[in-house]
């Protein structure tokens, strides 16, 4: 068997979708021997960098033209395609009408094809006078259609499973996304025992100022009470010089400069030892996205905790059990600093979380759940064919909102 994956970008782009293909499709070939190639949704991506597989095993392709007849023509001798799918990575607006055109011509073409969609993302929403408020409508529409379409779809979160669900039910598997970067140094790493914590910002630079902004508070109590050690701000763009990055600025008001520790180009190994080497991960992810944080799911694979602002919707795991949470006010900042002062406060969530991970998360779980619905789709089916799209009618109505650009026949 061979996969073909689509997706909207690729190595060396850095790129958490990409990564999650890539090192799915590795798990595929060296566990199960399982090939995959791949098909970039970016007519940019060749231009931009220079090699088809450089550092890559992989065959690799990319769209000419963002359009369902050049994506077909990639798709020609595919008997099993892979979409992952994000609505936003594959058109700026998130309609990406060409990838459902093309699925639905080449899902539909041949009864012997095969299709799984992995949704990384739905759909999404904001107040009214923001596109997003409107376009939301078509989006929802586009995934509904997608899910229809596939034989058998992944999400990320539990919340994903439901609505997808309820679309069409019984062909949808659950996994969180597992860390795209090294979880070894967990094996290794020092559990705490109590006394200094050391604190972790991590990921792009938007992703950890906005983590910092949400637990800012935290942050300063632990300065306070003499509970802060170091705090280690992971990822590009981190810089502690004359024109610090947006981060390490505000870190600044609260945390003497010699605690601060830039990691600013760690590869994933790099980036997984600095977080093994830390107690806590600062995280902006309301509780119901958890799962599709790779942030906090890297957090969990090498052992150090994440702090989550709210925990209203957690499933599956628990605050004070595999996770904190700390709302930024004063009464949770103060019970936070209380169960961090205690001996022992940290190093069983830790344990817990890590091994919640490796049980239910960790790359050969998803590896053979992905192997597993492989085998059951590739059995002969009697579905009916999907009916047919009714979504030029109803982009009609929405079409004023991109001047007239937002679905094309091609």
């Amino acid at each position: 068997m061979k996969l073909t994956h689509i997706v909207p970008r690729f190595w060396p782009q850095i790129d958490g979708l990409g990564d999650y293909a890539r090192i799915l499709s590795e798990h595929l070939q060296n566990e199960c021997g399982i090939a995959s190639r791949f098909v970039v949704g970016d007519p940019k991506w060749q231009e931009s960098n220079g090699a088809r597989s450089n550092g890559s095993a992989f065959e690799i392709s990319a769209v000419a033209r963002q359009t369902a007849s050049n994506l077909l023509a990639l798709l020609d001798d595919a008997e099993t395609v892979v979409l992952h799918y994000v609505c936003y990575g594959y058109h700026e607006r998130g309609v990406p009408f060409w990838i459902n055109r093309a699925m639905r011509r080449w899902r539909t073409a041949s009864p012997t094809r095969r299709l799984v969609v992995v949704f990384h993302e739905l759909w999404a929403s904001g107040p009214p006078w923001r596109s997003e408020c409107y376009l939301s409508v078509i989006q929802r529409q586009l995934v509904a259609e997608l899910q229809r379409l596939a034989d058998v779809s992944i999400a990320s979160v539990p919340l994903g499973l439901r609505r997808l669900n309820s679309i069409q039910s019984e062909k949808t598997v659950f996994h969180p996304v597992p860390s795209n970067i090294s979880t070894a140094s967990a094996e290794a790493r020092t559990w705490h025992a109590g006394g200094p914590i050391t604190l972790a910002l991590f990921g792009m630079p938007s992703q950890r100022e906005v983590s910092l902004r949400k637990h800012l508070r935290l942050v300063a109590a632990l300065q306070k009470e003499g509970l802060l050690t170091k705090v280690n701000v992971i990822g590009k763009g981190a810089c502690k010089g004359e024109t610090p990055s947006e981060d390490v600025r505000l870190l600044r008001v609260v945390v003497p400069d010699e605690r601060i520790h830039v990691i600013a180009d760690a590869t994933p190994d790099g980036a997984g030892k600095a977080l093994a080497e830390s107690d806590l991960l600062l995280s902006f992810y309301p509780s119901r996205w958890i799962f599709k944080s790779g942030s906090a799911m890297a957090a969990l694979g090498n052992g150090t905790v994440p702090v989550l602002p709210e925990g209203d919707d957690l499933e599956l795991i628990e605050a004070g059990r595999e996770v904190f949470v700390c709302t930024g006010e004063g009464a949770s900042v103060a019970a936070l600093v209380q169960r961090l002062r205690q001996e022992g406060g940290i190093a069983p969530v830790a344990r817990a979380g890590h091994a919640w991970y490796r049980a239910n998360v960790d790359w050969p779980i998803l590896t053979q759940k992905f192997e597993e619905a492989l085998e059951v789709i590739a059995r002969p089916s009697s579905n009916e064919r999907p009916p047919e799209s009714s979504l030029s009618e109803l982009c009609g109505r929405y079409d004023f909102l991109l001047g007239g650009a937002l679905y094309h026949e091609n």
